[in-house]
């Protein structure tokens, strides 16, 4: 009998593909500590429940209270929370507090699929932001401070806003004027921040959500900060939001058997954090600055730079975005050349590959991804326009269907829950969506639940299919793309 799970996992480690993508410990190269070292000698006897001693992540008042005090006091939140279910139940917990049924949320284009679960969950309404767009790259950058201004004076009844910060491509939003104009307004600011726990830790980087004056923020702490997979921390400031039904909220959406293996991980590196939180930082920030010294100087490859970026967007500099459409190779494709040479990237679009640096990676790692994707686009086809003629298809679609935001003729909640069926993509145009329907990764929707199909959002996922992008919401029946509308 095989361990289909287990002989998968061991035929990937035995590659020895390096991990240029999340968790940050990369393998456990990160995980150099003391009480790391503990988890991994001790792995199946701290698999335990709530026996005296252990406290409950439910009602914490011991040793997880003490682990939430420390997060806070590292983060400068007021109260801080330990998540086992990933950032998305910070974020679904965060809707479901600051949104009771009925009331509005707005929420930028680039937000992940776990707030519009929040949103469903909450009965709340979602109001959509302009999301700027990047002609070069063919990515969803953020919203302006602006665009939140304009949002807030005209709609009514807006009780949150929700932004994601950074977004998968490491792109940051002016966090400190979107907080300010929230607070005028009345309105709860709420960070997707589970791409940027590492912000705190150097003042080289943008600026995080807490110190940017953030109501709740919540962290994928396995992204960047090194724990394992699926834990994640949530933290809130102020008053703005009660402390007390946030932690109700998340108490009938997170498990009742939290693994106490993932709270010793956030335990650890909570501990290391405070104590060489920002040297580690430093360095992995000083490692990506090198790094990306040498990408610049590989000819045929666009490095995602600041310069590329409109000024009220900024970049975290350990998040690198490469693109060798203009030597003909697209994303898909240079992320599969680079796993044939051993690296594997976090993920791929359109005309990019996204690599994730942190602490965890030395200089001779990350030299060796530099080789190889000089070697990965060496015998590059003879292709060198397609680029090109890919932004002048899909740009426009891109942008015709940020401009149009497809009008909802249900509530996200209503349409998660209809009765439903599938026809094909191309037949959709005019009904009701009952699915989001998200390119995965980044997860950024392009569809969500309740809209109205417009033609350019099928045109959009039309192209995105034809050239491989994954898209969930999406399926496949006698190699004719379906989607699943409203009955």
């Amino acid at each position: 009998m095989t361990h289909s799970i287990i002989d998968a996992l061991l035929r990937h480690i035995r590659s020895g593909i390096y991990p240029m993508h999340v968790p940050a410990h990369k393998q456990g190269r990160g995980s150099n500590t003391v009480s790391a070292a503990v988890i991994a000698q001790y792995l199946y006897k701290m698999d335990l429940t709530e026996v005296p001693g252990l406290d409950d992540l439910s009602e914490p008042s011991g040793c997880i209270q003490d682990t939430e005090a420390a997060a806070a006091a590292l983060f400068s939140a007021d109260r801080s929370f330990l998540l086992v279910n990933g950032a998305t139940v910070g974020v679904e917990a965060a809707i479901l507090a600051a949104c009771p049924p009925g009331t509005r949320i707005a929420i930028s284009g680039v937000v992940h699929k776990s707030a519009i679960a929040g949103i469903a969950l909450a009965g709340a309404e979602p109001v959509l932001l302009y999301t700027r767009l990047s002609s070069k790259y063919l990515m969803p950058l953020g919203v302006d401070p602006a665009e939140v201004e304009r949002c807030l004076a005209q709609e009514k009844g807006i009780r949150a806003v929700l932004v994601t910060n950074p977004s998968y491509y490491g792109v940051c939003q002016d966090l400190e004027a979107i907080a300010s104009i929230c607070h005028k307004h009345g309105a709860i600011l709420i960070v997707d921040e589970a791409h940027g726990g590492h912000l705190s830790f150097s003042s080289e980087l943008p600026i995080s959500g807490l110190h940017a004056g953030a109501d709740i923020v919540i962290q994928s702490a396995h992204k960047t900060l090194g724990s394992l997979t699926q834990t994640a921390l949530m933290h809130v400031k102020g008053q703005r939001v009660d402390h007390d039904r946030l932690a109700s909220c998340l108490r009938l959406l997170q498990t009742t058997s939290p693994s106490y293996i993932l709270m010793a991980s956030l335990d650890s590196v909570i501990h290391r954090l405070s104590l060489e939180g920002e040297s580690l930082v430093a360095s992995a920030v000083a490692n990506a600055r090198e790094m990306r010294r040498v990408i610049r100087g590989l000819s045929g490859v666009s490095l995602l730079s600041p310069e590329d970026l409109e000024p009220v967007f900024s970049l975290d500099p350990t998040r690198i975005t490469v693109s060798a459409a203009d030597r003909g190779i697209l994303g898909t494709e240079l992320q599969e050349r680079l796993r044939s040479r051993g690296y594997q990237v976090e993920f791929s679009d359109l005309l990019s590959t996204v690599a994730v640096t942190s602490y965890a990676d030395d200089d001779d790692d990350l030299r060796g991804f530099c080789s190889a994707i000089e070697d990965a686009i060496a015998d590059a086809p003879s292709r060198s326009s397609i680029g090109e003629k890919l932004r002048s298809r899909v740009y426009p679609l891109m942008v015709r269907a940020a401009e149009e935001q497809a009008t909802s003729a249900l509530s996200i909640r209503a349409a998660v829950l209809s009765h439903r069926r599938e026809v094909l993509l191309e037949d959709s145009i005019g009904e009701v969506s009952a699915d989001g329907v998200y390119p995965y990764p980044p997860g950024v929707p392009l569809l969500l639940p309740g809209q109205v199909i417009t033609e350019s959002v099928v045109d959009l996922i039309k192209e995105l299919l034809a050239v491989g992008i994954s898209i969930r919401g999406i399926k496949m029946r006698e190699g004719s793309p379906v989607c699943s509308i409203v009955d």
